[in-house]
Order: C-alpha cells, then structure tokens, then sequence
C-alpha cells in the first residue's frame, strides 16, 4: 500500500471543542431532534466516531449543550475589583455589553434544552445548572454586591441593589425574548438599547457627583 493511501485511509483528527462547536451549531440549527447522520457529516466524522465518543444520542446532545458558565468569563470574575473605579455610568454600560453577548449566547441553548422532550427532568436541570445555583441567580447576586459596595462608597443611592440588579438582568433577557418572538418590530440596535438600558439605570441610581460633595446636614437634637 502507498504511503498515499495510508495518509487516505486514516481517520479525520479532530479537537473536542471544535466537535462540540459543530455539533452545537447543527442542534442550534435543526433541533434537538437532528440525526447523528447530519451532525456527523457536519462535524466531518463518522457517526461510529459519534458514538465511541459520547456512548448514545442522548449523551451527545449533553455534551453539547453544556451552557457556558459565569466563572469562565474575566469580566464575571473580576467584577467586583473594579468597585469605585469609573463611573456608574461606565460601568453598568461595560456590564451591558458583556452580558448581552452573554445572554445572547446562552439563551438558544436553555431553550433548546427546555424543547428536548426526550430529555429527563434530571437531565435538563442538570444541563440548566438547576441542580446547583442557576446561574441567573448567581449573575444577580453578584451585581448586587458589586452595587452594594460602591453604596457603601457613597457612589449609589440608598436603594435595594439586589433589586436592581434583578431590574437589570431582567430587562435583557426580556429583550432578547421579544426580538426572538417579534424580530419584525425590533427598536433599534440591540447593543445600542442594552446601552440605553445602562445609561437609564445609571440615572435612576448614581449619587451625583455634587451630591457627594455636598455636607451633609447635622442632625441636631431635641
């Protein structure tokens, strides 16, 4: 045999998370219902490669569908370092930007996997992250806190963060929804309204900078 086909024959070398990509995309694309056949001549491997690999159909859509998570993202991990640097402004319109690519990202996978009849309960909590922390409730958690702490620096008002945070993270996945089920009525650029959506916040809840300054009156007893 030449050394022609020796090269020919071998199979395709591929790397997990380029696997993972394509086949995430063909799922994204065609449902959680796409035969291994499709997703295996996307992905460029056979379907016994599929298989060897994952075991079942049914672990591979897991494995594909695995959402991203908070803690693999620097502008997650370092949110807090930033307390008291910038302006509230900045910083809720830089938070903004990062989360709408974040949510934009993770939310086709939760409603794919919520879509997979064939899934257990167990299954899709455990691809939700629902068997932990969601991670929803992580995100609002740590925005929280970082609010708290410029309060705590007389840079936000005295309002319930946990709150806005909530109010914030909210009105992004709300609007991912509505230009998903209503693309035909879109306001605008996405970015551009997630900025607005900052900016408003920002107004609503940073101390001005003359406020700061201000002296506070003396409380004068009776």
């Amino acid at each position: 045999m030449s050394k022609y086909l020796l090269i020919m024959s071998r199979p395709k070398q591929f790397d997990d998370d380029e696997l993972l990509d394509s086949l995430r995309s063909t799922y994204l694309e065609l449902g959680p219902t796409a035969s291994t056949q499709e997703l295996a001549q996307r992905a460029g491997v056979s379907e016994g490669t599929l298989f060897k690999r994952y075991g079942t159909k049914r672990k591979l859509f897991m494995a594909a569908m695995r959402l991203p998570l908070l803690e693999d993202r620097d502008w997650f991990v370092t949110m807090l370092d930033g307390v008291g640097e910038g302006t509230i402004e900045s910083r809720l319109v830089e938070l903004g930007r990062n989360l709408h690519e974040f949510v934009n990202e993770v939310m086709p996978l939760m409603l794919l996997i919520t879509t997979n009849g064939r899934l257990a309960p167990s299954e899709s909590a455990c691809l939700m992250g629902d068997q932990e922390e969601p991670q929803p409730y992580v995100l609002m958690d740590r925005i929280g806190k970082s609010l708290e702490l410029e309060k705590e620096r007389g840079r936000v008002r005295d309002i319930d963060t946990r709150a806005v945070a909530s109010l914030f993270v909210g009105a992004l996945f709300h609007d991912f929804h509505l230009r998903m089920h209503f693309p035909g009525f879109e306001r605008g650029d996405a970015l551009a309204y997630v900025e607005h959506i900052a900016r408003t916040t920002a107004s609503l809840i940073a101390v001005d900078s003359e406020e700061t300054q201000r002296p506070k009156p003396r409380r004068t007893s009776r």
